[in-house]
């Protein structure tokens, strides 16, 4: 029987002679605003467990605060009162908090592409930033490398500063991010994850957030070569839990960061692009900006950086990541349709609209059930077209309308089809079969309950 665990609780095992296990665990919350965690902080929560010797263990908080335009600062307002005992978020949120440490590491250009970003953390400038978070309230448990972040254009293309000029730039908010896009003459809004994009001329988004909240069916823009910043993250907790723990829990938590910052590396770099490659294929345009627009672009934001430069500590921070910059001489990170495919997939024999029923409590054998559903009994419709899937949440109410909560791409080969989901570009396989109407899903491949729960727990059913 499972147990459940309170926030920031302990447990202790029961082993299978019905004694007691020799020590407690120890459970932590975290809160984060995915859907999923994504491969690199499941990999640290792997981790965390190893090295503490499952004294510890992680319980993911997922889509902590995402409903909220201020959904990083309402998180770490969440850590430091102790609603939830850890979680990440982008550094560009700290300066909204008291903190300016990271300004450097996000400063408008400076570091354009992944190359840059991978010295600058190997150099360990990130961690040395994150050892100044006080005025926030909360300590830095270690940091990831992140994605570029692009421009988003609505109905134009923003390739050079004077696009720029009157237009509503979506962010996420920080006010070095506003500074900069007010310095190219634009007005910077800030949004929640996933907005809409109505009422927007752009949005700077990383290509893989472009693709798995569907922008493509609304923009038809991202400037190729316009690495603005990059979205590193920040695990962070409260100095009353980090000082509550022992030594060597608090050395497991640190250490897993650094041990699977690797797998956070090599995962943005794989969204990137993928991304690029499923944009080109919806359509999407990628317009590089010339080499004059980009010395354009580095005269609109020089005044900002001369501003950042005259803090003392944020100045000898920028001088060390443009030594760091000069050394590796990478291009920025440029993402073309040139050479991808953009053409639909072919057609298969799976191609169709499946639905299936979708009862509370349902799980496959050794899955606990579900709790994303919450009608008694609800159903799910699977689209399967041209090589795009398509996954809708119909609820039970009266004129409720289907919710689209899952898209990617897949692939049919003899016995199996492989899913890619677009926003997390996580992929995995299935085992299928087709009798008639009914289509059978089995053999997840890796298996995961959340997902065995969704995919594999009873056949779906073709419909007209």
């Amino acid at each position: 029987m499972a147990m459940l665990l309170s926030a920031g609780c302990t447990a202790t095992p029961v082993d299978r002679a019905g004694g007691s296990a020799a020590r407690d665990v120890r459970v932590l919350t975290f809160g984060q605003f995915g859907v999923t965690p994504g491969p690199a902080l499941e990999a640290w929560a792997a981790e965390v467990k190893a090295l503490s010797g499952g004294a510890l263990r992680i319980e993911f908080k997922n889509e902590w605060q995402a409903n909220r335009v201020d959904y990083e600062t309402a998180t770490v307002e969440d850590v430091r009162a102790g609603t939830v005992d850890i979680a990440m978020v982008g550094a560009r949120v700290f300066d909204r908090v008291g903190v300016t440490s990271f300004q450097a590491l996000l400063a408008p250009m400076l570091v354009d592409s992944q190359a840059l970003q991978a010295r600058v953390f190997a150099a360990g400038i990130p961690d040395r930033m994150a050892e100044h978070l006080e005025p926030s309230g909360v300590v830095s448990l270690g940091t990831f490398p992140g994605p570029m972040r692009k421009m988003l254009g609505v109905n134009k293309s923003l390739v050079r500063p004077s696009d720029f000029a009157g237009a509503v730039i979506g962010i996420q908010d920080s006010e070095l991010t506003a500074r900069a896009l007010t310095a190219l003459g634009a007005v910077p809004k800030p949004v929640g994850p996933g907005a809409s994009l109505d009422g927007l001329d752009g949005y700077e988004q990383q290509l893989g957030s472009i693709v798995g909240n569907q922008y493509a069916d609304a923009a038809k823009y991202v400037t190729a070569n316009l690495d603005l910043w990059p979205r590193p993250q920040v695990i962070i907790t409260s100095p009353n839990l980090r000082d509550s723990l022992p030594a060597a829990e608090r050395r497991a938590l640190e250490s897993a960061v650094v041990e699977t910052r690797p797998v956070a590396e090599q995962s943005v770099q794989k969204e990137d692009g993928t991304s690029a490659a499923l944009l080109c294929r919806d359509g999407m345009k990628l317009p590089p900006a010339s080499a004059r627009d980009l010395r354009a672009f580095d005269r609109a934001f020089a005044p900002l950086l001369d501003e950042l430069a005259g803090e003392p500590a944020t100045g000898a921070w920028l001088e060390q990541i443009r030594s760091l910059k000069a050394q590796v001489a990478a291009a920025p990170d440029t993402h073309t349709c040139e050479g991808a495919v953009t053409e639909p997939v072919a057609s298969s024999i799976l191609d169709g609209t499946y639905e299936r029923v979708q009862i509370r409590g349902e799980a496959v054998p050794g899955c606990p059930p579900a709790t994303d559903f919450t009608d008694p009994r609800s159903a799910l419709r699977l689209v399967l077209r041209n090589g795009t899937v398509r996954e809708y949440w119909l609820s039970s109410a009266p004129g409720a309308q289907p919710d689209l909560g899952w898209v990617g791409s897949y692939q049919v080969f003899r016995d199996r089809i492989e899913f890619t989901e677009r926003s997390t570009v996580i992929q995995f396989t299935v085992a299928w079969s087709l009798k008639g109407k009914r289509l059978n899903l089995t053999d997840l491949r890796p298996f995961v309950c959340g997902d065995a729960n969704v995919w594999v727990v009873r056949p779906w059913v073709r419909v007209p």
